[in-house]
């Protein structure tokens, strides 16, 4: 496994780096002996370690999860936790996607500035308002509702755009703020 380790206003010591590249590995080869890549970024947060982990497990299947703890060993617990939690939840259905993917179905959604603050100098205006960023070029891939609920928990997100393969629409999942998953669906076009 190519793993990145990582620290963002933080040392890290060969202890530390050492736990979490045997935590991880042993984790992640229970289910996928082939991840393509994986980064672990550890971070202060006031008095708190936060550890970011990604792990690319497949074509455009990813696996995340963020914990803290006042200790960087006991956060890098937690995550690795997360991480091997939602690989065995999926496991079967990931193996199954896996070798049936067609990156030929997926649409790309391209890297845009949506909107932007008005800047002068190295300060911006109060009123002006935030800028937001698409991070990443990503795919839209053709899905079930199920698998892309699954890739939403997978990778820890609020939202997830897919195309769905029955409509071939654009949908998405999303988590409520009572806990559910809410389902947005245009339905079919009319004329």
């Amino acid at each position: 496994m190519n793993l990145e380790i990582s620290g963002k206003h933080v040392e890290l010591g060969d202890a530390l780096k050492g736990h979490i590249q045997d935590k991880l590995e042993k984790a992640v080869s229970k289910y996928f002996g082939d991840v393509v890549d994986s980064q672990v970024i550890v971070s202060k947060d006031n008095h708190d370690f936060r550890v970011n982990i990604d792990i690319h497990v497949g074509q455009n299947i990813f696996v995340r999860a963020e914990e803290t703890a006042d200790d960087a060993h006991a956060a890098t617990d937690k995550a690795v936790h997360i991480i091997e939690k939602n690989l065995r939840r999926y496991k079967k259905k990931l193996k199954a996607h896996h070798g049936k993917h067609d990156a030929g179905l997926e649409q790309r959604a391209l890297q845009y500035v949506l909107s932007g603050a008005v800047w002068s100098g190295d300060e911006a205006e109060e009123e002006a308002e935030p800028t937001i960023i698409a991070e990443t070029v990503s795919s839209i891939p053709m899905l079930s509702v199920s698998n892309a609920v699954m890739r939403m928990d997978l990778e820890n997100l609020p939202v997830y755009l897919f195309k769905n393969e029955k409509s071939g629409d654009i949908n998405a999942v999303y988590t409520r703020k009572d806990g559910n998953i809410g389902w947005v669906n245009p339905g079919s076009k009319s004329s």
